[in-house]
């Protein structure tokens, strides 16, 4: 059962859990219904809608945060965009180590 993890920044750089959200699936309908009751949410108690949105390459959430927060920016986390670059480069690099050895 997959987790949606909603936090935000505060003004002092504090990082706060803003929500959670268990989903069915990974699934755009699934992100849309949560997104959108994160939504109702902050339209009730007059928050603003997100600036900037930072997730990692989760396809059917981004398609969803496109949908349901257009005007908000997203973007790819870093650390999630090194781990992928160092999991599709470990074995070339590995490999490079192992014929300098020999």
């Amino acid at each position: 059962m997959p987790l949606l993890n909603i936090c935000a920044i505060t003004r002092n750089n504090k990082v706060v859990q803003v929500a959670l959200s268990f989903l069915s699936d990974e699934t755009e309908n699934s992100y849309n219904w949560a997104l959108e009751q994160f939504q109702e949410i902050m339209a009730a108690n007059n928050i603003n809608k997100p600036l900037s949105i930072v997730t990692d390459r989760e396809i059917a959430l981004m398609n969803s945060i496109d949908m349901i927060f257009p005007e908000s920016t997203h973007i790819l986390c870093r650390w999630h965009v090194n781990m992928n670059v160092l999991a599709k480069t470990k074995k070339y690099v590995l490999a490079s180590r192992r014929r300098a050895l020999c």
